[in-house]
């Protein structure tokens, strides 16, 4: 038997260091240091006949946020979008993951995209709302000042393992943060399936002895 200490090919967690993002005044953006983060490792026994190299892939797509960075460099970001990266993160915005293509994750922020190697982040509650999508600020029993805002930022607070939303209106931008039970999406859209509604071209019920009117007849001469 040979014991073996290997680094998972992704590692999800919901610890967070000392240095980890905290909650500070409402809705700003903050900005943590960069930290180069040990993985920890995986001490796997088996034997020399039967080694396999376990490949982990979580069910997509999934949340998550970079609080801080994860891997020392940036060799682990698609070269193209490098340069966003380092305006995006580490922070506690709050990423969808939706595809691997095999060798990059593709992550979203809204319309932003960013292309990013398997590397340590911060799992996170699902999130159904997203970055740019009109909402209505419920009033909740006067808690809230009701209105029709767009969704600016979303943020994890890992204190209290919670999503918090900050919003923005035509020219006002809410110096608060809510929570998903204070918000009401807009304009949901409804996918019909195909093929199962089906709608025949309607027909006149004319009777053979009807003679029919030439509107040629009428417009000419």
């Amino acid at each position: 038997m040979v014991v073996l200490a290997s680094i998972s090919g992704e590692l999800e967690t919901t610890g967070v260091s000392s240095r980890a993002i905290q909650s500070r005044s409402p809705c700003d953006t903050p900005k943590t240091d960069r930290l180069s983060v040990v993985l920890s490792k995986d001490i796997v026994t088996m034997s020399n006949e039967t080694r396999q190299q376990t490949s982990y892939r979580p069910e997509l797509p999934d949340w998550g946020a970079y609080l801080t960075w994860p891997i020392t460099g940036d060799d682990w970001i698609h070269p193209d979008d490098r340069e966003l990266a380092n305006r995006l993160l580490p922070s506690p915005r709050v990423f969808r993951r939706h595809n691997w293509d095999g060798e990059y994750y593709h992550l979203n922020y809204g319309q932003l995209q960013l292309r990013v190697q398997p590397s340590m982040w911060v799992s996170v509650p699902a999130v159904d709302l997203s970055v740019g999508q009109q909402v209505e600020v419920m009033y909740r029993d006067g808690l809230n000042d009701p209105g029709i805002f767009h969704i600016s930022d979303i943020f994890y607070v890992p204190m209290r393992n919670e999503v918090e939303f900050c919003v923005h209106g035509v020219s006002l931008k809410s110096n608060r943060r809510y929570l998903r039970d204070d918000l009401r999406p807009l304009h949901i859209q409804h996918h019909l399936r195909i093929g199962h509604y089906l709608h025949e071209t309607p027909k006149a019920n004319i009777p053979d002895d009807v003679e029919m009117l030439n509107v040629g007849d009428l417009t000419s001469g």
